[in-house]
């Protein structure tokens, strides 16, 4: 294709342009394994807009909503800084808070889900996968249907450029 498939702005060509969204269903449905699968999606604005001149710029590189209302973040880092955990709960709180509109009632909002992907680890151990939910730390209580931030690190290109090999993307990007 010419260029590589972990920059942020062929990760958008691929996953987050309309007329390519089995590539975003197929990668939410791999990594968040919900027994209601992602069947469609609708691409939503990545950007979060600013209430005030001094509010924080969001940009994410995918932001989209399925059948069932649930919106997704999706990132991908080649760089990752030590505060990117801070960053990836703020945007999350962006898309869930970003939902309701005058009128509506907290009962309208429909889960977050956040997942990253990062070249490298963001934490000093052995894990490939991190899940993040909002628990209550006595009983264990899982607010289900709020936020919920997956960290994926060490990705490898290996997926894309599988699918690259196979003319798949040629098609579509």
């Amino acid at each position: 294709m010419g260029f590589a498939s972990w920059i942020d702005f062929a990760f958008r060509k691929i996953f987050g342009k309309p007329g390519n969204e089995i590539f975003l269903i197929s990668l939410l449905n791999a990594v968040l394994r919900f027994p209601h699968p992602v069947v469609s999606v609708e691409y939503l604005n990545p950007f979060g807009i600013k209430d005030f001149k001094t509010d924080k710029l969001i940009c994410v590189d995918v932001k989209a909503t399925d059948q069932l209302g649930r919106v997704f973040i999706v990132e991908i880092q080649i760089v990752v800084q030590s505060s990117f955990a801070k960053r990836s709960v703020f945007y999350a709180c962006e898309a869930y808070t970003d939902q309701l509109r005058a009128g509506q009632g907290y009962s309208d909002l429909k889960a977050t889900y956040s997942i990253c992907l990062l070249m490298r680890n963001l934490w000093d151990d052995d894990q490939l996968h991190h899940q993040f939910r909002l628990v209550d730390r006595e009983s264990g209580r899982v607010l289900e249907e709020s936020i919920e931030i997956h960290i994926s690190t060490r990705m490898q290109p290996c997926a894309l450029e599988l699918l690259q090999s196979e003319g798949q993307l040629n098609k579509s990007v």
